[in-house]
């Protein structure tokens, strides 16, 4: 596995938007413990893990005005759940820069989400509240249909009402300990590969797939509106 060196660092923090003022900060954010026994990655993703909780409860409670306090629950658990958490990091483009150990085969979903939830830690502890509540927001987005959400039945309904198209899920198989399976599917929309997702269950890694791929056509169709505008 790659070493944290600085250019890495200098890779990361221009994605996150952010100069660290104490860069071992990033570095043990961005070291999983299965590469550093000594890397304070656990401690950093469970002070992410409230900061994000705080961030995203105020940010609802003050966009979603007219929503009960089980609504405002729901969309919360939607937007740092882990399929949510690995798709922010996956979209920074940080996978091939930071550190994990030789045993880590495979990166599950969750594993991705932690990380996230470490990096939003470091954010906090370099920047105070308000300064990490600033980089988060640029990651998370408001402005979804929250009522039923289901990343497969969303996509579903993205591809066939733009492409009229059904995905496809295909298997891929699994890896790791028989205790603690990672199942990878591959994604495909008219047999062409749109997404790869990863989960302890079937089930879990094409929910990630989906909504990673829905991210993905969202974006891809936000920027042809703009070309076009």
């Amino acid at each position: 596995m790659i070493q944290l060196d600085q250019k890495n660092l200098d890779y990361i923090q221009k994605q996150l938007g952010h100069q660290f003022k104490d860069l071992k900060l990033l570095a043990h954010a961005c070291t999983h413990p299965s590469a550093d026994s000594q890397s304070t990655f656990e401690r950093l993703e469970y002070l992410g893990d409230a900061v994000l909780d705080l961030v995203v409860s105020e940010e609802i409670f003050h966009s979603k005005t007219q929503a009960k306090p089980g609504e405002l629950s729901k969309i919360r658990s939607i937007e740092v759940n882990a399929d949510a958490l690995c798709l922010k990091i996956k979209g920074l483009k940080i996978e091939k820069h930071v550190k994990f150990g030789a045993s880590m085969q495979s990166v599950s979903t969750g594993v991705w989400a932690d990380m996230m939830e470490a990096i939003i830690g470091a954010l906090y502890l370099d920047l105070g509240y308000e300064g990490c509540k600033k980089i988060v927001l640029k990651h998370f987005n408001f402005d979804d249909d929250y009522e039923s959400y289901d990343p497969k039945t969303a996509l579903q309904e993205w591809t066939q009402g733009k492409y009229r198209l059904r995905p496809d899920y295909k298997h891929l198989g699994q890896t790791g300990p028989a205790h603690n399976p990672v199942f990878e599917v591959e994604l495909q929309l008219d047999s062409k590969r749109l997404a790869l997702g990863q989960g302890c269950s079937k089930k879990e890694a094409e929910a990630s797939a989906a909504t990673y791929a829905l991210a993905q056509l969202k974006q891809k169709d936000k920027k042809s509106h703009l070309t076009q505008s």
